[in-house]
């Protein structure tokens, strides 16, 4: 069974809309038996830290092939530094406290076991979570990532309307990436889609 996907995306200059036409594979796995469309939501965040953290959040919803291995990672966002940071800090403070009395079976009593049991409970809990984050989140067998295969990574707006020029998109998968930039030469040389 083939299925032909043609999704609209809402961008200025284009009142129909933009016709992307997505490959007939998985784009993970590349698989190309029992693909279903998955409903997913692309998202661009971008911060700016200085003077005080603010950002903008861009999201393109749209709708992607998989197969049933690969369907759980269409939606799972790759995690960013500022991400991991905010993670970080939530399990050092909640597993702080009970990290001390941990920390503290392993050291000697005395005056230096406060300053120890600082540095070392930290370091267990951060340690542990880049452990079980590495575990937890691999690809399984034939899957080029564990995250969202089809990312958002660039988008151009106008400066007073915010609307949509040019967006970038980003593969894992080089086959699908390949099959994607075959389908839509037009759009690539009217320099609406930009593919790394």
């Amino acid at each position: 069974m083939h299925f032909h996907f043609t999704h609209e995306i809402s961008i200025e200059g284009r009142p129909g809309g933009l016709a992307l036409d997505l490959p007939e594979s998985c784009c993970n796995c590349g698989a190309t038996e029992t693909i279903s469309w998955v409903d997913t939501t692309l998202v661009r965040t971008t911060f700016v830290p200085f003077p005080i953290m603010i950002g903008s959040e861009i999201t393109l919803p749209i709708r992607l092939p998989s197969c049933p291995q690969c369907t759980r990672t269409i939606n799972r966002l790759a995690p960013t530094l500022t991400g991991f940071a905010l993670l970080t800090l939530l399990v050092l403070l909640v597993a702080l406290f009970p990290g001390w009395a941990l920390a503290g079976l392993f050291v000697e009593t005395g005056p230096k076991r406060f300053e120890l049991t600082l540095c070392l409970a930290p370091a267990l809990v951060v340690a542990w979570q880049v452990l079980w984050y590495g575990g937890v989140r691999r690809p399984r067998k034939g899957q080029t990532t564990a995250y969202q295969p089809v990312r958002l990574v660039g988008v151009r707006r106008r400066w007073m309307s915010g609307d949509i020029r040019q967006f970038t998109l980003k593969f894992t998968n080089d086959a699908y990436r390949a099959s994607f930039l075959e389908r839509n030469p037009e759009l690539l040389r009217a320099k609406v889609v930009r593919v790394k």
